[in-house]
């Protein structure tokens, strides 16, 4: 196996067997796909993904990366709302509306095409982050599909069900494509499948409607990160296998529809940001069987059609999910104590 620095890589094997993308991408385009190649290696060989597969130009996401180190790659017009990319300057201006208002220093751009045909910008910005006020309090999170979070201070944020509410129309679209496709077999079984004007009208609006469910996930996972990262200083939350969760007939559909990692990971960045502090307790501390305010384990709750339970050594009432946050909270905030000096 011959081993490749990024310099060769781009030099021996891009430009050289690609010579179509000479004059066609500025150089940042090469070294990023350099990047992409070697992180993608370095997490197959530690063992944290699978290993890189080929990706054609066919598929439904894709996505391009430059910088702005010289600040002269690309020209942002923010007046008159375009934007110029390398190589498509001067009569090429692109024309974009902006999600916000950009804030810092531009130091690079990705543009994405996702399946339902949109382009996307999203722009790599520096700017200093100002911590928010502290509130002195803390919260415990507990995750589920009742009830998507609920709060050890009693609040409950219900599931948005995104995909549920969208299931039947989905399935209608699916199943439209299928027929077309079987349609198309049965005239022509010995010739490659050609997809039709109508198949790819159906198409888009497939994807569009998937492209509607994921904004709506996103906003909604956005609103609930936010709103815990301006109330509280302290976040803690389980450390959740929902992969593994994935894998269950019963719970996979819900689990992919809470968001529920999504949320976390907004959680993460948006503590990190703004001056908050947010941790995970262990994935297997038994929250749902602890009462919170004598930490006895009732062994006898794994029935998840047990919502209220009491306490048989000091006779607490609680509710499954709201004491589940409380132990996860009071686990938590043990962890912290524990950590420091």
């Amino acid at each position: 196996m011959e081993l490749l620095s990024a310099y060769s890589f781009i030099n021996n094997v891009l430009k050289t067997k690609y010579p179509w993308l000479k004059g066609t991408v500025d150089k940042y385009y090469f070294s990023h796909i350099a990047d992409y190649i070697h992180d993608a290696y370095i997490a197959f060989l530690c063992g944290r993904s699978g290993r890189p597969r080929f990706k054609s130009k066919t598929r439904p996401i894709r996505s391009v990366t430059t910088n702005n180190s010289s600040g002269s790659s690309f020209k942002l017009d923010e007046e008159n709302g375009t934007l110029a990319l390398p190589y498509l300057r001067g009569e090429h201006k692109l024309k974009i509306f902006y999600h916000r208002k950009i804030q810092g220093r531009i130091v690079g751009a990705k543009i994405i095409r996702h399946a339902c045909g949109d382009y996307y910008v999203s722009l790599y910005c520096e700017c200093d982050r100002s911590p928010l006020p502290k509130t002195g309090r803390a919260v415990g999170l507990d995750a589920g599909f009742k009830t998507l979070i609920s709060c050890s201070n009693g609040k409950e944020y219900p599931p948005l069900k995104a995909l549920r509410k969208y299931e039947r129309k989905l399935s209608r679209l699916q199943r439209s494509m299928t027929r077309k496709y079987k349609m198309a077999k049965i005239k022509a079984p010995d010739q490659e499948y050609k997809k039709s004007k109508n198949f790819l009208k159906i198409k888009a609006q497939y994807a569009r409607l998937h492209e509607r469910v994921r904004c709506m996930r996103s906003d909604y996972a956005h609103k609930i990160s936010t709103e815990l990262i301006r109330s509280y200083d302290t976040i803690v939350s389980e450390d959740l296998c929902l992969a593994g969760m994935k894998k269950s007939r019963r719970f996979s559909k819900s689990v992919s529809d809470a968001g529920i990692c999504h949320l976390y990971r907004m959680l993460a960045y948006k503590g990190d940001w703004y001056g908050r502090t947010y941790i995970k307790v262990g994935r297997f501390f038994p929250s749902s069987q602890t009462c919170p305010q004598c930490g006895y384990q009732n062994h006898d709750l794994k029935d998840l059609k047990i919502r209220i339970w009491t306490c048989p050594q000091c006779a607490a009432v609680n509710a499954r999910d709201i004491s589940a946050a409380k132990s996860i909270l009071k686990e938590g905030l043990r962890m912290l104590e524990e950590a420091a000096p």
